[in-house]
Order: C-alpha cells, then sequence, then structure tokens
C-alpha cells in the first residue's frame, strides 16, 4: 500500500526484504535498496549519485562487499556515506525506503537505517519498516530505536476480522468466500495474514475451492 501511494505521487520507492538465511550478509539490506537503482543510472549518473561523502557508500552498495567493514570503528564512514547517497537520490526527487522483514536483516543495515532515522530532517524521505517480534521478545536494539525517534509514527498491526479475512482470501483465490468459509478461517488463523496465505496456497493444492461449502 505505502508503494502504491508513492508512487502515485512521483516518489523514487526502493525496496528491500530481510531474509533469515541472509543475515550474515554485510549491508545486504542495504544493497537490496540501491543497488538496483544504481544498475539502472548511466555511469555519468551512477558517479553523480556516489560524489563527495556519498563515494564511501561504494563498497556497500555497489562494489565487492569483500572490502565491507561488519564492526568497528570503520563502519561508521560507509553509514555516512550510504546517508549521503540517500539525500544525493532525495535531491533528485522524494525518496520512499520499504524494508519487509526488519526482523531478519542484516546487523549493518539495521544500524545503517537507525542512523538514517535520526538525520532525516529536512531530507524529503520516508523510512517505512515492517517487523515482527515473537510473543514477549523484544525487537533488535536498533530497530527499538528507530521506534523511539520522535519523528517515527508506530502502527501496531491486529489481527483481520472475520469480514477482513473474507476480503483477504477472495483476492488470492479470486473467487468470492462465502461468510461462513470465512468465519472458519479467521477461527482456525486467528486473522493473520501470513497463516492466512499459505491455508488459501495449501486449499488450491487440494483442490478445494474456498466459493464452495465443502471448502469449511
Amino acid at each position: 500500500e505505502v508503494h502504491q501511494r508513492a508512487s502515485r505521487s512521483g516518489a523514487t520507492v526502493l525496496r528491500a526484504r530481510g531474509d533469515d538465511m541472509e543475515r550474515a550478509f554485510t549491508f545486504g539490506v542495504t544493497r537490496q535498496l540501491f543497488e538496483p537503482l544504481l544498475a539502472l543510472r548511466t555511469d555519468r549518473e551512477r558517479a553523480a549519485l556516489l560524489g563527495g561523502a556519498a563515494g564511501l557508500a561504494a563498497p556497500a552498495v555497489w562494489a565487492g562487499d569483500d572490502t565491507v567493514p561488519k564492526s568497528g570503528d570503520l563502519l561508521f564512514p560507509v553509514m555516512h556515506g550510504v546517508y549521503w547517497l540517500c539525500a544525493n537520490l532525495a535531491g533528485e526527487q522524494p525518496v520512499t525506503m520499504l524494508v519487509d522483514d526488519a526482523q531478519w536483516a542484516d546487523e549493518q543495515s539495521l544500524l545503517w537505517l537507525a542512523y538514517l532515522v535520526r538525520r532525516l530532517a529536512g531530507i524529503p524521505a520516508l523510512v517505512a519498516i515492517a517487523a515482527r517480534a515473537e510473543p514477549g521478545a523484544a525487537l533488535q536494539p536498533p530497530l527499538e530505536a528507530i521506534a523511539g525517534e520522535p519523528c517515527t509514527r508506530t502502527l501496531d498491526l491486529a489481527p483481520l476480522g472475520v469480514h477482513a479475512v473474507g476480503a483477504f482470501m477472495s483476492r488470492i483465490a479470486g473467487v468470492p468466500v462465502p461468510g461462513a468459509v470465512a468465519a472458519a478461517c479467521h477461527a482456525r488463523t486467528a486473522g493473520i495474514p501470513f497463516v492466512l496465505t499459505e491455508l488459501t496456497a495449501t486449499l488450491a493444492e487440494t483442490g478445494i475451492r474456498l466459493d464452495q461449502p465443502q471448502a469449511i
């Protein structure tokens, strides 16, 4: 939804997604955000975006990963460089950065996001982060720091209700979902979208149509 709204407003949209199997990839999420855009630019345009202090970002977003520091004092110049890359890009037009499954993002990218959010004043950029914590567990310190920033708006998403479950599954399956089926699926999934997606796929694989009574 944020992607669609940002695109309609004319913003440059950068997207990335954390992955539990890629958490050891230094600046992996950061590279996901910027590398596709840089790859589409000409050499001259890329040099302009990576000009000045932004050049410090090159190891994290464009050059080989073997040159990227993982921790310590050498990490700061890279984070500062990526901040300036973001600022240079926002100088062209507003930027929206979307990071999904941030609980699985690599540590360096999370530290950079926290570094960026503290310095967004005056930059036409929006950072939208989706993260999930296990019940009773806290988010990683960088995500907690981001949530605590004055400019941050935190939205705790509630599970879907019965009506929303029907609409959600209907959109995935491409058929209308009767109220009784929606209620049964809500009872089995607690309205959690991820579980609903998996349930819909499983029912489709077994040949059960959601618009038929036997779906219950």
